[in-house]
């Protein structure tokens, strides 16, 4: 499964200008727990629900408290892609850029909600029974079924392969 199949497409984002208390307002009133800060169309950085914990820090620049540089995923990677990006950098959210533009966002939750849905790995097309005949076994075991030259002389004909309605059985 890809980013982009699993991305939130709507991203909220902020400016760099913005305070921790509009950040943290922000998440309350939309109740989600990461800010994407964007300068212009450049994403500088993340602002995560812990990062506005401390009412100490309501005053401040989104700048000092943001995650930076931003660890992001583009969409065509693969969700383990972006599990294990998340993982080794002890981020709970990563950007989705496609050409240094934004275009989503996939977060921890929607890596759990996607794994409780049972969806970890692709499952393997159903495929139709085969039903086919193999020749009895003759005297003298594989070798002599597969028509290979035997000592003394002897010697065993290949079996025919016939077709029928797609499917290759074995016949005498």
């Amino acid at each position: 499964m890809r980013v982009f199949e699993l991305m939130t497409k709507r991203v909220e984002t902020i400016s760099p200008d913005a305070t921790v208390a509009d950040a943290a307002a922000q998440m309350r009133r939309k109740r989600i727990r990461h800010v994407v800060v964007v300068d212009g169309s450049r994403v500088v950085g993340v602002v995560s629900d812990r990062d506005v914990r401390t009412p100490a820090l309501h005053g401040e620049s989104v700048t000092e408290v943001m995650g930076e540089p931003p660890i992001v995923v583009r969409p065509n990677d693969t969700v383990r892609t972006a599990a294990n990006r998340m993982r080794r950098h002890r981020v709970s959210s990563l950007p989705v850029l496609e050409g240094g533009r934004l275009i989503g966002i996939v977060t921890a939750g929607d890596l759990l909600k996607l794994l409780g849905r049972g969806v970890d790995r692709a499952r393997p097309a159903a495929r139709a029974a085969l039903h086919h005949r193999v020749a009895h076994k003759r005297r003298g075991g594989a070798k002599e079924q597969a028509g290979i030259q035997l000592p003394y002389g002897k010697s065993v004909e290949r079996p025919r392969r016939i077709v029928t309605g797609g499917l290759e059985t074995i016949g005498s």
